[in-house]
């Protein structure tokens, strides 16, 4: 055990630089492997008070007994739950216990966390696939890996349990229920128009200029829409929150399947937001989106908007929602600050990044 957190401390020393993600790490506050039965875990924390890697871990299945970080090429800790003077050096290191964004730390986890969650390997029978004559093998193929990438992710990290029926009409229209769009989903389901430009023309384009396939990124995030319309919140919120939330939880899955790195994350984002206007602010997406970029600024938003809370905060926002408390009610109290606030805040980010 030593020995191991001492070869940790030198990595630590030298900064783990092959742990270091992206800055446009969305949503997951640890990167790395966490054990489930006690043991030593290396992992990069996306940012924020000490207190909330707790929670978070606990969620992977580590109960932390304390969290250690570098200082001069050793380790000084943090027992969890003790009072500021046992941690007085660690608080030294980080004022206030605020951890800066990919910092690399060392987990001491004990065991007793809860049960793994279930994800499932295959499609489960509530998913009906309704495939048009006419449709691509290749469509087909990516809507369905899209799906399941969606549906693994949000049990793993949400504890979604599937259960209703979820139908997915696959065709070759132009336009989905007579709207000049290629895609929508909520409650009960999604449609894909696979002969729309968005779909035929648009990603297969994307897809070559990026390296990554974007048509599944397309399904997860409509069966992410799903999963809003079944919590109850998809109507009772922002456009951009709605599609942020969705975009951003499709990249999520997206990256967990291992269907897109971060690198080519990282660029796609940037290239996207160089290009989005300035004078185009996020506050004048609540009731519609700008379909050219619009999408990547809302799930920037929503990444900017967590500020390394779990995600689970999103689907407890979602619930807030559902239960009949107003969004803009709901914002400072699951994010920390008024959405006229996030606004301001978030355009000057916009602005300096």
């Amino acid at each position: 055990m030593r020995f191991r957190i001492l070869a940790i401390a030198v990595l630590l020393g030298f900064g783990v630089a092959f742990l270091q993600p992206s800055s446009a790490h969305a949503i997951d506050e640890l990167i790395g492997s966490i054990p489930r039965n006690g043991g030593l875990a290396g992992v990069v924390w996306s940012g924020g008070p000490v207190e909330r890697i707790a929670p978070t871990a606990l969620e992977r299945g580590c109960a932390v007994r304390s969290v250690w970080g570098a200082r001069q090429s050793r380790l000084v800790g943090y027992l969890i739950g003790a009072p500021p003077a046992i941690n007085q050096e660690f608080l030294t290191i980080y004022p206030g216990g605020e951890i800066p964004p990919r910092t690399v730390m060392v987990l001491v986890c004990e065991p007793g966390g809860p049960p793994p969650p279930v994800v499932a390997t295959v499609l489960p029978p509530n998913l009906q696939f309704v495939i048009a004559s006419g449709v691509s093998p290749s469509d087909e193929q990516a809507i369905r890996a899209g799906t399941l990438s969606a549906l693994q992710y949000l049990q793993a990290e949400l504890r979604y349990v599937s259960t209703q029926p979820v139908k997915i009409d696959v065709n070759r229209n132009s336009e989905v229920l007579g709207f000049p769009i290629c895609c929508v989903g909520g409650e009960g389901g999604f449609t894909i128009a696979t002969a729309h430009p968005d779909w035929a023309v648009a990603t297969v384009r994307l897809s070559q200029l990026t390296g990554w396939a974007h048509q599944p990124k397309i399904a997860a995030h409509e069966f992410v829409h799903v999963y809003q319309a079944e919590l109850g919140c998809i109507d009772k919120m922002p456009i951009w929150m709605a599609e942020g939330m969705a975009e951003n939880l499709a990249f999520a899955a997206m990256r967990r399947s291992g269907m897109v790195s971060a690198a080519q994350f990282t660029t796609w984002f940037e290239t996207l937001l160089s290009l989005f206007p300035l004078s185009t602010p996020l506050s004048s997406m609540e009731d519609s989106i700008d379909p050219d970029g619009g999408y990547e600024l809302s799930a920037l938003a929503i990444r900017e908007l967590l500020q390394g809370r779990p995600v689970s905060t999103l689907r407890d926002f979602c619930l807030d929602l559902a239960g009949g408390k107003d969004w803009k009610a709901a914002v400072p109290e699951r994010f920390g600050r008024s959405i006229e606030l996030f606004y301001a805040d978030f355009e000057n980010y916009r602005k300096f990044r």
